[in-house]
């Protein structure tokens, strides 16, 4: 087992439970993303292969959700602009690296409507603006509760593997994020088990489909990716007012755009 990639793990689990942040981005930038996906959509191939690279990833994205989901709220109360900006600096970073793969290539109106097609979804996710604020917190498990955090959990796991669109966002979308996060930080386990059944259930359905994406279509399922990365700025992009807080935010989104371009390039 890797301790590299149960460290990569960790990174793609605390950017999953971050509204607007993406863990699919993250896994992009560690340059692992192609390797999850075909871990998950070939795991009944090739089980063993799978599992071997899959597990320390599963296992550190656990620890990551575990142990910084408190983190996590603490500096989005905080520090919400500089926490903000770290992962806008990472997003921008990487895209270059998604550039690259589509270099060459010809620019079919298939690409340019799937990149306008992609930003155009999360355009309209920042008009939404979502707040569970005043959704009802679920504590315990009725059937009725297990079919909404499966379902929202499936959901949520099902974007939260495309680069650019956040799981959690989802969540706060379908109303279910505070009870998710509640459930983590308190170590709720009932209530975690449909959660964890709706991710495994996402997940997996959510693979093939990429999977076929980059075998029929590589250059128009990448655009899509960019537009998906490029629209998520727009979400996670702190107001801009020009206060201590932000100023330290713009060099430490600087910081990590000028990391995250570093290590795509390995």
């Amino acid at each position: 087992m890797k301790l590299k990639h149960i460290l990569y793990g960790m990174i793609i689990g605390v950017a999953n439970i971050i509204p607007g942040v993406s863990g699919g981005t993250m896994a992009v930038i560690l340059n692992v993303y192609d390797e999850i996906i075909e871990g998950v959509s070939n795991i009944t191939k090739d089980i063993k292969k799978s599992i071997t690279f899959l597990l320390p990833i599963g296992i550190g994205a656990g620890i990551g959700i575990i142990l910084f989901s408190k983190i996590i709220e603490y500096c989005l109360a905080t520090i919400p602009s500089i926490t903000n900006m770290a992962f806008v600096g990472l997003i921008i970073g990487s895209i270059p690296m998604i550039g690259k793969k589509m270099a060459n290539r010809r620019m079919k109106p298939s690409i340019v409507i799937s990149f306008l097609l992609t930003l155009g979804i999360m355009i309209a996710m920042m008009i939404m603006k979502p707040d569970d604020s005043g959704v009802t917190l679920i504590t315990s498990l009725t059937v009725s509760n297990f079919l909404i955090l499966f379902g929202a959990s499936a959901v949520a796991a099902a974007a939260m593997i495309i680069p650019g669109i956040s799981g959690s966002f989802i969540m706060l979308i379908l109303g279910t994020y505070t009870s998710v996060l509640t459930a983590i930080s308190s170590f709720n386990i009932p209530v975690l088990i449909p959660v964890a059944l709706g991710c495994a259930v996402g997940i997996l359905l959510c693979a093939k489909i990429i999977e076929k994406l980059f075998k029929s279509f590589p250059t128009q399922t990448y655009a899509g990716i960019l537009g998906f990365m490029i629209g998520s700025v727009f979400i996670i992009l702190p107001p801009m007012s020009w206060n201590t807080d932000m100023m330290i935010g713009v060099l430490v989104g600087i910081g990590a755009a000028v990391g995250a371009y570093s290590f795509s390039k390995k």
